[in-house]
């Protein structure tokens, strides 16, 4: 079994990735990519040819009764997170019928999460570098002479030096956030833009199809068999409410791994504000102690680290304005999927369907007791 914890940040295969991947070629789904710094996906479904025949109801009546005869495990990999254990429990419930969905909705969450990485990444490099060019080079641009104020006469150079320091902090904090800005609105924001309504556009096709078979089979089990008799009564009545059921909790179940994928997504967007930065920070100290770049010293007081002054006030708007851009990570698929304009489990009104099919039931055994008079 796979260590699921780890995988939240380095992508590793997931339980749930290989009950997937386990006797289905992945190759045979369609996913069109588009990749710069951040990526995107759109995956291409199969037209729903030929209505809803026997064939295909006799093969769904199989998978139903693999379905309604499982077995739930009581034991579990205590390294694997519950959500994982959970999906990939789904997945062999519905392996067989729908492993396609599923390998889909797979490839979202990696996507997304992947660009939530890059995201927080670079944003890190970006404070990153405006902290370290200001604590080395703070004093390197002569901006005093470079804005002509030199022209206005003498100062003291007691005044130069911390303009100068002042003003490269200004500037370098504005430079950082410009830098920010660009990547989310340019590439990030119009990549996860993508990923949303191609989410959206699956879920509302998907389970657009199983909610066409939800409404064919009310048909076929509501329609009277050609020859009136009670076996064949019987039979049918018994697939096809099989079928319904199983049907139904197809969707429910899908939108439950829906639900399941946006929880680990904007768990791991959370995780991301956190632990990201904080590795940058490490690895920039240990940077610092490992080449003896004493001017940085936290334990010195007497270092630059501690004549500064107003770029902390900077730097501090500039990592507020990042912690906004990555609390924001997932604004851009959330608004996309906000008005859940897909078939839902709630949607296909079971309870009303099987009001109606028990209706019909009842009006055709009123006409074969009348046909055939009792036995």
């Amino acid at each position: 079994m796979p260590l699921t914890i780890r995988g939240i940040f380095l992508g590793s295969e997931t339980e749930t990735d290989l009950e997937i991947g386990r006797n289905f070629d992945t190759k045979s789904v369609q996913l069109e990519r588009k990749r710069r710094l951040c990526s995107c996906i759109a995956p291409r479904l199969e037209p729903y040819l030929n209505g809803y025949t026997e064939t295909r109801a006799a093969v769904n009546y199989e998978n139903a009764q693999h379905f309604f005869s499982a077995r739930v495990p009581l034991d579990s990999n205590p390294l694997n997170l519950y959500d994982d254990i959970q999906g990939a429990f789904l997945v062999r419930l519905f392996k067989d019928s729908d492993s396609g969905a599923f390998y889909i909705l797979t490839e979202f969450n990696r996507t997304i999460k992947a660009n939530v990485r890059r995201l927080t990444i670079i944003f890190s490099i970006v404070v990153s570098l405006v902290s370290v060019a200001n604590l080395l080079f703070a004093n390197s641009i002569d901006f005093y002479t470079l804005l002509g104020l030199a022209k206005a006469g003498p100062v003291s150079p007691e005044f130069v030096e911390p303009f100068n320091r002042v003003a490269f902090a200004g500037a370098s904090c504005l430079g950082g956030y410009l830098l920010m800005f660009l990547f989310y609105h340019l590439e990030y924001k119009i990549f996860q833009c993508c990923n949303g309504k191609s989410l959206r556009d699956f879920l509302m096709t998907y389970l657009g199809y199983i909610q066409f078979e939800f409404k064919s089979i009310q048909e076929n089990a509501e329609q009277t068999p050609k020859e009136e008799e009670r076996e064949l009564l019987t039979f049918w009545s018994t697939r096809w409410n099989v079928l319904l059921y199983w049907t139904a909790l197809r969707a429910l179940f899908i939108e439950m791994h829906v639900r399941t994928i946006i929880f680990q997504v904007q768990r791991f967007a959370a995780y991301s504000v956190i632990f990201v930065p904080f590795a940058s920070i490490v690895a920039l100290f240990s940077v610092v102690y490992s080449f003896s770049v004493e001017s940085l010293y936290g334990f010195n007081v007497k270092t630059d680290l501690y004549q500064q002054g107003f770029f902390y006030v900077f730097f501090a708007l500039l990592l507020y304005a990042r912690f906004r851009y990555l609390t924001r990570a997932l604004v851009p698929i959330f608004e996309r999927l906000a008005d859940r304009g897909w078939a839902n489990f709630a949607a296909m009104e079971l309870s009303s369907a099987v009001h109606q099919i028990m209706r019909s039931y009842a009006t055709r055994l009123e006409q074969l007791r009348f046909n055939t008079g009792p036995r």
